[in-house]
């Protein structure tokens, strides 16, 4: 097998060199599709060697129309499983069946047909559905967007699309690349309130001689900012395996990464809390850069009477829900957010059969009394 090279460059090539070819010359009048998107570490380019070993190799998405889905998926399923290549640039095509554990897959190698191929035959709603919920983004409601989560929604708009030939594809993407402005704001004041809600805990914590949980709380807390400062670059937040990974890609790393490896690495109470007033200096001023509430003074007080160093992070709450133009978004509890901050369990909140358990329950919640 070869050496590693990034699933996307790799994938880049083989729909350029093999798989369009094929199409133009078995397919050439049909309109259809092509991309790298959806799950996999490979898709935004942050897979390494190890990510070889699941999933992993030559793989991408064709999507059909409707109508050429119900004729031809599995006419172009068994033309490519037999037309494929055994192998592109080192590489095997083919791949084991899915294990009936985690449904994962490897690369194979199998001089012979037919070829087990990776690559999804799909159509762009059919797509859409399987992440979202949603055949179709028209006519969706502001608060609609509250339930699909972050993580779904970069996997959407991540990686590349080849060829679209359909002209929805692009179209799709597009339009979910990023939150509308009150949802946007919504989710924001979500997360100031979600640092709020610990940031004089750190204190309590040590005065108590707590140093497990002076810990915990101070990883919570930075993993809470790190979110809110990719909201505030309208990136999309992903979730924790590739959380620390992604921030280095946002503008504000450059002032708060060294922070943050400082924070984490730092044992001494009164070290923590100074380095985390640094941090809360920095995030104040880039809230104001966004120029959407009035100019909030970023500063450091103690928590009422108690010696614990706070940035009062609920009156930047307070101030971003005044700013939402939709009445129904700014009257629904801004401590639940999305449901991606209601329920924090990545996996879970993603099923299917999960998601519709959290959506009833977060939609019964949002609501004010």
């Amino acid at each position: 097998m070869s050496e590693f090279i990034k699933g996307l460059e790799l994938n880049r090539s083989f729909y350029k060199e093999i798989v369009a070819p094929l199409f133009k010359k078995h397919f050439p009048d049909l309109l259809y599709s092509a991309a790298f998107i959806g799950y996999g570490s490979d898709v935004p380019r942050y897979d390494t060697e190890r990510s070889m070993d699941h999933n992993w190799g030559p793989r991408m998405q064709i999507f059909l129309s409707e109508a050429d889905f119900n004729e031809l998926k599995e006419a172009v399923d068994s033309f490519l499983k037999w037309n494929l290549p055994f192998m592109f640039r080192g590489f095997p095509v083919n791949f084991t069946d899915p294990s009936e554990s985690d449904g994962v897959q490897h690369m194979n190698l199998k001089e012979g047909y037919p070829i087990n191929h990776l690559i999804e035959i799909e159509t762009v709603s059919g797509y859409m559905e399987k992440y979202l919920g949603v055949k179709t983004l028209e006519n969706l409601q502001l608060k609609d967007w509250l339930i699909f989560t972050e993580q779904k929604l970069f996997e959407l708009t991540a990686g590349e699309v080849f060829n679209d030939g359909l002209d929805q594809l692009k179209n799709m993407r597009e339009k979910l690349q990023y939150l509308p402005k009150d949802i946007w704001i919504f989710k924001m004041a979500a997360q100031w309130m979600k640092i709020s809600a610990k940031e004089a805990f750190i204190g309590r914590c040590h005065s108590i001689g707590d140093f497990a949980g002076m810990k915990i709380i101070t990883a919570q807390l930075i993993k809470n900012i790190m979110k809110l400062c990719f909201m505030m670059e309208r990136k999309y937040v992903v979730y924790d395996k590739w959380l620390g990974t992604a921030f280095k890609e946002l503008e504000i790393s450059n002032e708060l990464q060294k922070h943050i490896d400082s924070i984490l690495a730092e044992n001494e109470y009164h070290k923590i809390e100074k380095i985390l007033c640094d941090i809360y200096l920095i995030v104040g001023e880039k809230h104001n850069l966004l120029k959407i509430t009035p100019d909030i003074k970023p500063e450091i007080t103690d928590f009422y009477n108690r010696p614990y160093k706070v940035m009062s992070a609920g009156k930047y709450a307070e101030a971003l829900v005044s700013e939402i133009a939709s009445e129904e978004i700014r009257n629904l509890r801004v401590e639940t957010g999305g449901i991606d901050q209601f329920a924090e369990l990545s996996d879970s909140v993603e099923e299917p059969a999960c998601n519709l358990l959290f959506g009833n329950m977060f939609k019964i919640w949002r609501n004010k009394p």
